[in-house]
């Protein structure tokens, strides 16, 4: 193991987050940070450009969907291709938990363009989704 030393905006310290590999970049969503006193669930984007090693934060408008805070979300790479797709998840508010069974879709080719942000899409669900678990 090594320490990589990064630049950039990185994320705060967190659990339950996910990443993955895209060309050259690292991408993380989500997760949640808990002290004794508070717990926050996150629903943000950074990437990591691989080459450089600089950390960007996906910044998004107050108007524009983006999935709910969660932790614990399933996420794959569309193989072959340039979209990420997030579903489920949980997250908590004081004692309720929530499970989410959402689906989204990010494309990820404006990362690659070097202009632009990738924009969430909600993808709908057909058939029987898995059980909660």
């Amino acid at each position: 193991w090594s320490v990589v030393e990064t630049t950039g905006t990185s994320p705060s310290p967190r659990s339950g987050h996910r990443m993955v590999v895209w060309r050259n970049f690292l991408v993380l969503f989500g997760g949640f940070y808990e002290t004794v006193r508070e717990t926050k669930y996150f629903n943000d984007l950074y990437y990591l450009n691989l080459q450089n090693l600089q950390w960007t934060k996906v910044e998004y408008g107050p108007h524009e969907q983006v999935p709910a805070p969660r932790s614990g979300t399933l996420m794959c790479l569309y193989p072959g291709g340039d979209c990420l797709y997030i579903y489920g998840g949980y997250s908590k508010n004081r004692d309720a938990g929530k499970i989410h069974q959402d689906c989204w879709m990010l494309n990820l080719k404006p990362l690659a363009g070097g202009g632009g942000r990738p924009h969430w899409e909600r993808v709908g669900k057909k058939g029987n989704p898995p059980s909660i678990r």
